[in-house]
């Protein structure tokens, strides 16, 4: 199985990481780092 991201995934990810280090960037870093999210935000 391949799990490759297709090239839509991939800007819709850069898009949600560019928006998240703009809005929140304490915690965007550290979500990157220990790969979770705070839903609650």
């Amino acid at each position: 199985m391949d799990f490759t991201l297709t090239k839509e995934q991939q800007v819709i990810m850069r898009a949600a990481r560019e928006f998240a280090l703009g809005e929140f960037p304490e915690r965007a870093q550290e979500f990157d780092r220990d790969e979770t999210f705070d839903l609650d935000i």
